[in-house]
């Protein structure tokens, strides 16, 4: 057998060859390059919003420590700022406070002294004031971390916690007035701040009148068919205005001295109707009593305390001009020994209601004089014979005036930019403050 022989081929890649396979790979790489700088400007934009929220998580906590009043200080550059690390603030930092149109959507810096939030007192102090909007914007510029820069407004707003009290609007948190009970104990001290069940009980009986009504218009119905007569028309002759002014509301306030001389304090709110008439029920039935009295128990937080001195119970007047209709009512105890002496503060907080506020209050107890009655409005009992002097106090300890305690905080965090338009927002973070 002949063996063949292997011709070696030793030329190289034709010119030709040489560019399809260049062509071949610009084809195969350009997509891993897209991919990979579309990873690389992803990845980017993703830590610069993380940094922000960090730098956003660590404002919101240092406002929430030190409140709208040390803020507002620091962001007009009075006092030293402590809001967020230092770190982050470079010689390009600028702070101060901004003005918002609400129809250009436009910020801008406030130059009037006089518009600020903090005013310069006489003696040459500095003090946060409110503005009759309850809103307030601060601008920190030029924060920088990791290479980055940003432009941060925080914005408070007490606009959602502030009621119209003097037309008979709302009352909402920050038109309470609030006693100054930095020198009370909290282990001697109770606080009684009854949730509302106002409109509730009012839905009920309300609800009751109208299924009262429709049981009575279906009998009527039927006696009409029965006697081949035209079906009455269904009305009712109530409104829910009506309902409402029926009902009496009683805060039922109980110490209860127990066996090992603990104090138990409880709240209850009583809501009961008049049902003259029998709108809600045929006067007489069985079940009358039970329909028109509907308890909440524990409508402030029950609590036992080894040593009772203060209750401070926080009252806002029912929506009725008739003071009878909303009574206090004390039981502490039905005799001397089983009675606890006390302090009782009855602080009235819509104290700017279109009507005038006065307290009924029940305490006829044989254990009455035990306590010892504070209150900043009229005290009268459920019958309407004024509390003397003798026998209440028309103070309560020194009490803080009605304000902004509350707010709703907003942390923009933007891109920096000239002439700081505030456009490009990375992340916003919200959050609600308590003085």
């Amino acid at each position: 057998m002949k063996k063949g022989s292997i011709k070696n081929n030793n030329d190289g890649f034709t010119l030709i060859e040489t560019i399809i396979s260049m062509l071949i790979l610009a084809i195969i790489v350009t997509p891993l390059l897209r991919t990979f700088v579309v990873s690389a400007v992803t990845n980017n934009k993703t830590k610069t919003k993380q940094i922000a929220g960090e730098i956003a998580t660590t404002l919101m906590e240092g406002i929430k420590a030190y409140g709208i009043e040390e803020t507002a200080l620091e962001l007009n550059e009075i006092n030293t700022f402590r809001l967020i690390d230092s770190s982050y603030i470079t010689d390009d930092t600028q702070m101060y406070e901004l003005s918002y149109n609400n129809l250009t959507n436009m910020y801008k810096r406030i130059e009037n002294q006089n518009l600020l939030s903090v005013a310069k007192g006489s003696d040459g102090t500095y003090s946060f004031k409110t503005n009759t909007d309850r809103q307030y914007y601060y601008a920190i510029n030029n924060v920088k971390k990791d290479n980055r820069t940003f432009d941060i407004i925080a914005k408070f707003d007490a606009t959602e916690y502030t009621g119209n009290t003097e037309s008979g609007g709302d009352v909402k948190q920050n038109n309470y007035n609030m006693p100054e009970l930095s020198e009370l104990n909290s282990a001697t001290t109770a606080i009684l701040t009854p949730a509302s069940y106002d409109e509730r009980a009012s839905d009920y009986y309300y609800e009751l009148y109208k299924n009262y009504e429709f049981d009575k218009w279906v009998k009527a119905c039927e006696i009409a068919a029965a006697a081949n007569t035209p079906a009455p028309e269904y009305v009712l002759s109530k409104t829910e205005d009506d309902i409402k002014n029926r009902i009496s509301r009683t805060h039922d306030v109980i110490l209860t001295k127990e066996a090992d001389n603990r104090v138990k304090v409880t709240c209850n709110i009583v809501y009961t109707f008049d049902n003259t008439g029998g709108i809600i029920c045929a006067v007489g039935d069985a079940n009358e009593s039970t329909l028109t009295v509907r308890e909440y128990k524990n409508a402030a937080t029950e609590k036992t305390y080894d040593a009772l001195e203060n209750v401070y119970l926080f009252f806002n007047q029912y929506n009725t001009t008739d003071y009878k209709k909303d009574i206090i009512r004390v039981n502490n105890g039905t005799s001397i020994n089983s009675s606890v002496a006390a302090n009782l503060f009855i602080a009235v907080q819509d104290s700017n209601y279109v009507t005038p506020v006065n307290i009924a209050l029940d305490v006829s107890q044989a254990c009455a004089n035990k306590l010892n009655i504070f209150s900043n409005k009229q005290v009268l009992n459920s019958t309407g014979r004024v509390y003397t002097g003798s026998e209440y106090n028309d103070s309560l300890y020194t009490r803080s005036d009605a304000t902004d305690r509350l707010y709703d905080v907003t942390i923009y965090v933007y891109e920096s930019e000239a002439n700081n338009r505030y456009v490009k927002l990375y992340t916003s973070m919200t959050s609600s403050i308590g003085e």
